[in-house]
């Protein structure tokens, strides 16, 4: 309604602009993030100030993203849903699997790193991450963690210490 219009307007002014201008970003539309993963509190944050920040999951071998946030369809847990043409699925070990088609063709002069990474299945190539995930029951895909860096518990449920960290550090 017109009151909380007017306080929104008020708080723009007073606060949220001025703390936009001084991080540079005053005149940013969408922001992208790659690279490591934010916190959600840190999405949150971007958000809240009125910065529509956006995660993209991706690597150089598939050329840049495979997943990315989309307008209205954020959620600040999640790196976004697979972008058009990208297939994401998750191995039985929790490994983010990528297939599409612009992903290279392999290792320049490493065929033996390229028969690591890469493999051929129901008629697609597959790059094997080695990154730990999951899709939601919207499609998001969840990254936790590097598969190497998780860690097991004696229940033998798996544990991102990432994760954990990212929260730490806004509590």
């Amino acid at each position: 309604g017109p009151r909380l219009s007017l306080l929104n307007w008020i708080g723009d002014k007073a606060l949220f602009g001025p703390l936009r201008d001084s991080l540079g970003m005053t005149n940013v539309r969408t922001a992208l993030t790659g690279g490591a993963v934010l916190s959600p509190d840190v999405i949150r944050f971007f958000h809240g100030i009125g910065v529509s920040l956006k995660q993209i999951y991706g690597m150089t071998e598939v050329a840049a993203a495979g997943t990315m946030h989309r307008n209205g369809d954020i959620k600040f847990a999640s790196v976004g849903k697979p972008v058009p043409e990208v297939d994401v699925r998750i191995s039985d070990r929790g490994e983010i699997q990528i297939s599409a088609p612009t992903m290279f063709s392999g290792y320049y002069k490493n065929p033996e790193k390229t028969a690591e990474d890469v493999i051929e299945e129901d008629g697609k190539k597959w790059f094997l991450t080695g990154d730990a995930g999951y899709l939601d029951e919207d499609g998001h895909l969840i990254y936790l963690d590097r598969l190497k860096d998780m860690i097991e518990l004696s229940n033998g449920e798996k544990f991102s210490p990432q994760f954990i960290e990212g929260r730490l550090k806004f509590s």
